[in-house]
């Protein structure tokens, strides 16, 4: 081989990046069919995200299935058309961090121009694995009460969950693995490295609970883009911008005067003062295009 040849081909070697799986967005699946229960091949499924105008088309196969992944999560507007048949629509479609979806489609014949609109349903059953595990969603994280306001707290409340006493990412283990063995994911980035270091591990992985838009954390049966780590596997994804502006303010209160007496505190309650201040702030830098 000539030299040169050998030192762009080492280069190359040398700049190459892993291949991350995309285990921060979600899929969407399913089947198209006719009245008579056939497949119905080159039908046009169309995805719209109202909030960030993201859109995406796809054609079903031969054998009438269709597949979309590394899909944002949100709100989806689901439309599915082709030639002869009534066209469906399907509005308000959660997709969750993580979540491959199926939603099948059955056509009614038609001989005009006709749409059936249908409002997705909340909760879905999950078809295509056998995981174990839950999404913590934004209203949960902003409402439910956090010791500290640390986000990492609420992963108690997925199955297979054991607390150590920590109540925070370095103490939560699941479906008896080590602390060891969790992998945390953050916006698709694997964070486990800063995870486990030792130096101020709580205060360098204290995400914002304003920050985060939804995280799923799966205890066992995962699927093969979850590995690296055979314990518990938490994906965490941050709030996007979209086409409207939008913000809060907060201060999260915490104070002695509503604290109660142990039998072991003298006869009055230990001072405690805890007010936690912050806000956030999200909009469009392009519309349909650029967010912050």
């Amino acid at each position: 081989m000539p030299k040169s040849i050998s030192r762009i081909s080492m280069c190359l070697i040398a700049l190459s990046l892993p291949l991350l799986a995309q285990v921060d967005r979600a899929s969407l699946n399913g089947t198209v069919t006719d009245p008579s229960g056939a497949a119905v091949p080159r039908a046009s499924i169309d995805v719209f995200l109202e909030s960030t105008g993201f859109k995406r088309t796809v054609l079903s196969s031969e054998a009438g299935t269709y597949v979309l992944t590394a899909l944002p999560i949100g709100r989806w507007r689901v439309t599915i058309q082709a030639s002869g048949f009534q066209s469906q629509q399907v509005d308000d479609l959660g997709l969750s961090v993580g979540e491959t979806r199926t939603l099948d489609f059955r056509f009614g014949v038609s001989a005009s121009a006709e749409t059936v609109q249908v409002t997705a349903v909340t909760v879905a059953l999950e078809q295509a694995t056998a995981e174990t595990g839950g999404v913590i969603d934004s209203q949960q994280v902003k409402e439910l009460p956090i010791n500290g306001r640390n986000w990492a707290g609420l992963m108690v409340l997925i199955p297979g969950a054991i607390n150590t006493g920590i109540g925070n990412q370095t103490g939560i283990r699941f479906a008896g693995h080590g602390l060891d063995d969790n992998k945390l994911v953050f916006d698709g980035m694997d964070a486990t490295g800063i995870l486990r270091q030792s130096q101020k591990t709580d205060l360098r992985l204290q995400i914002s609970s304003e920050a985060i838009a939804e995280f799923r954390v799966n205890s066992s049966l995962y699927s093969a883009e979850f590995g690296g780590a055979g314990g518990g596997q938490a994906d965490v994804v941050s709030k996007s911008g979209s086409n409207g502006f939008h913000g809060s303010v907060f201060e999260f209160f915490r104070n002695d005067k509503l604290n109660s007496r142990s039998p072991f505190d003298p006869a009055t309650v230990p001072p405690f003062h805890l007010n936690q201040f912050g806000g956030s702030l999200g909009g469009p830098i392009a519309k349909d295009r650029t967010f912050f």
